[in-house]
C-alpha cells in the first residue's frame, strides 16, 4: 500500500477494464457511401483481429507441444523418474495418454498455420484487385455474405470509438471528448485487497477467522513434536491458491508463528483448480462396492442434509473447549447465600 501512494506507481500498476457503451449522439448523421465504407472499414478490422486471435493461439497450442514433446524425449532416453515426474505435473496417466495430446495439439496447430495462410492469401488477392478508383458501393455490399455483416454487427461498438471522424454538417453534434473513457473501470489497489479477504475476513464484515489464525488454530491443538511434523507438509489446492503470491504469504505466515529457526515447507498444487474433483473421484471409485460412505436417495429425502453432520463420510465434529469462569469472591456470594440455602445452589441446577 506505501508503494500506490506515488502517482507514478499507480499510473505503471493501475488496469484498465473499457466498458461496453454506445458513442452514437443524437442528430449525427450519415449518408449511404459513408455507412458503406464504414461497414467496409470495421470488416477489415475484424478480419485484423481474427488473424492476431489465430497467431496467438498458434503460439500457444506450440509452446504446450514443445512442452509435451520434451517429456516424451525424456521417456525415449530412458529417464523414467523425471518422465513420471513430468506426467505427475501434467495430469496424465500413461504415455498412451501423452500420446494423444501430442497428437491433437499438432493437428490444432498444423489447422491454424493454414488458417493464417489462408487468410494472408486472401488479404493479397484483395489488395491485387482492388482498383484505384472509387468502387462500386452496391457492388461491394451485395458480395458480403450473411456471417460477415452479422459479425460487423457484433463487433460494431467494439470499433466505434476507434473510428476516424468523419466530415459532417455544421449542423451536427461533434463529440468534444473521448466517450470511452468515461466507461472505463479502474482497478488499483482492489487487487490487493480482493485476495487479502482470505486473511481478514473482517474486511468485508465477516466474523471469522483467516486463514493464518486457522492455521494456528489447527497446530496449537497438537503437541510441539507433531507440529513440527505437521508443518512439513503444507498443501495448499483450491481455486483461490492462484493467486499471485499466495504460496509466499502463506510461509510468512508460517514464519512468524514458528518458533525460531524451525522449518516448514509449504506445497502448491498442480492443478488447484480441479484437485478437489480428482479426490472426490478417487474416493468414489475405492468405495463404489462398499456401503460404508454412502447413502440412498430415499435416506437423504427422509432425513435431510443436518443426517450428513453425523454421517461416517463426514468431517468429525470436534467440540471447542471454552475457558472456565473464575469463581466469585467470598463477598459476592454472601448476599446470595440465603437464597442458595432455600432453593438451591443455581449452579448445581444450570
Amino acid at each position: 500500500l506505501q508503494k500506490w501512494r506515488s502517482p507514478e506507481y499507480y499510473e505503471n500498476n493501475m488496469h484498465k477494464m473499457q466498458l461496453p457503451f454506445s458513442n452514437k449522439l443524437l442528430g449525427s448523421t450519415l449518408t449511404s457511401e459513408e455507412k458503406q465504407e464504414k461497414r467496409q472499414q470495421q470488416l477489415r478490422r475484424l478480419q485484423e483481429l481474427n488473424a492476431r486471435r489465430r497467431e496467438e493461439k498458434l503460439q500457444l497450442d506450440q509452446e504446450r507441444l514443445d512442452r509435451l514433446l520434451y517429456v516424451q524425449e525424456l521417456l525415449e532416453d530412458g529417464q523414467m523418474d523425471q518422465f513420471h515426474k513430468a506426467l505427475v505435473e501434467l495430469n496424465m496417466d500413461s504415455a498412451e495418454e501423452l500420446q494423444s495430446y501430442i497428437n491433437k495439439l499438432s493437428l490444432s496447430v498444423e489447422q491454424t498455420k493454414q488458417k493464417i495462410l489462408q487468410a494472408e492469401v486472401n488479404v493479397e488477392v484483395d489488395v491485387v484487385d482492388s482498383k484505384p478508383e472509387t468502387p462500386d458501393l452496391d457492388t461491394l455490399g451485395s458480395e458480403q455474405s450473411l456471417e460477415d455483416v452479422e459479425s460487423i454487427n457484433e463487433f460494431e461498438p467494439l470499433f466505434a470509438e476507434e473510428q476516424p471522424e468523419v466530415e459532417k454538417p455544421v449542423a451536427a453534434v461533434q463529440p468534444v471528448f473521448n466517450l470511452a473513457e468515461y466507461h472505463q473501470l479502474f482497478l488499483g489497489t482492489e487487487r490487493i485487497r480482493a485476495p487479502e479477504i482470505v486473511f481478514q475476513p473482517s474486511l468485508i464484515g465477516e466474523d471469522q477467522a483467516g486463514i493464518a489464525e486457522t492455521m494456528q488454530y489447527v497446530l496449537e491443538r497438537y503437541s510441539k513434536e507433531q507440529q513440527a511434523l505437521l508443518v512439513q507438509n503444507v498443501f495448499l489446492t483450491g481455486g483461490n491458491t492462484m493467486y499471485p503470491g499466495l504460496k509466499a504469504r502463506v510461509e510468512k505466515e508460517l514464519l512468524e508463528m514458528r518458533p525460531f529457526q524451525s522449518t516448514f515447507q509449504v506445497h502448491l498444487a498442480a492443478s488447484p483448480v480441479l484437485d478437489a474433483w480428482y479426490g472426490a473421484r478417487d474416493w468414489a471409485v475405492e468405495y463404489m462396492a462398499r456401503e460404508e460412505g454412502w447413502i440412498t436417495r430415499k435416506d437423504y429425502e427422509e432425513k435431510g442434509g443436518e443426517y450428513l453432520k453425523e454421517h461416517c463420510a463426514s468431517n468429525v465434529y470436534v467440540p471447542i473447549r471454552l475457558p472456565k469462569q473464575a469463581p466469585r469472591t467470598s463477598e459476592a456470594l454472601a448476599p446470595s447465600r440465603a437464597l442458595a440455602a432455600s432453593s438451591g445452589n443455581p449452579c448445581e441446577q444450570a
